[in-house]
């Protein structure tokens, strides 16, 4: 079963509900799902990291919210845990981000594709947000189910709707912001009312707030994750 856990909700100029992060298990191997600048340090403090023998990171878009603490994720596994970090994200130019900030490629594993034949199924989607780097939603299956995480996303896909309907998709994790507009980049909560039949709300929950509304999310049917203490 493929269960997210959240270490934050919030967008990047909501830093009340955290950085939209989640992470899960699967097999000896704890996957991260984003790394924003308060992401580590919350990571840290957590049994399964203190416990895990391998990480890896899915990284769907390189704006600060999202990889700013990626970097001491990276040599704090490998100095004090001696575990390389495996980073997959299908923009290469994260690695020059990386270097700036002095992580050398000795020290992580860099894919920009997941291979086949692992037993995880992986599968970055580009997503309309910033044009100016490689934004990613990623296909999740552990061969029983498969789930969608949107990154920040302006776009409410209607495959990924017709997933849900279909059984292909078991739950969606959706960009979801009550202010902005289609158009900025970031989901929009009445456009999202408009296009995800009531009978599908269930199964989607709404993530990277603008602001503390989830009572209304509730009410109209979505889920709100549960962020990790």
């Amino acid at each position: 079963m493929l269960e997210l856990h959240f270490l934050g909700t919030g967008a990047a100029f909501y830093p009340e509900l955290g950085n939209t992060a989640a992470f899960f298990l699967h097999g000896d191997t704890l996957y991260l799902i984003d790394c924003g600048s308060f992401v580590f340090h919350k990571l840290y403090q957590l049994s399964e990291y203190k416990e895990a023998r391998h990480i890896t990171v899915l990284i769907t878009h390189m704006h600060t919210d999202h990889i700013g603490s990626l970097g001491d994720l990276i040599a704090y596994s490998w100095f004090k845990k001696g575990i390389r970090v495996k980073v997959f994200y299908p923009d290469e130019r994260l690695n020059v981000y990386l270097k700036l900030c002095g992580i050398d490629r000795e020290i992580y594993e860099y894919t920009a594709w997941w291979p086949e034949k692992l037993p995880l199924g992986i599968k970055a989607r580009r997503v309309y947000h910033d044009p100016s780097m490689g934004c990613f939603g990623y296909e999740i299956g552990d061969g029983e189910e498969t789930i969608y995480y949107s990154g920040d996303s302006g776009l409410v896909d209607s495959e990924m709707l017709d997933g849900l309907r279909s059984g292909k998709f078991t739950h969606l994790y959706l960009d979801t912001a009550n202010y902005a507009p289609a158009e900025s980049g970031h989901g929009n909560f009445n456009a999202l009312k408009m296009v995800a039949d009531p009978s599908l709300r269930g199964r989607i929950t709404c993530i990277h707030l603008d602001c503390d509304f989830k009572e209304e999310i509730l009410e109209a049917g979505f889920c709100v994750a549960k962020v990790v203490n």
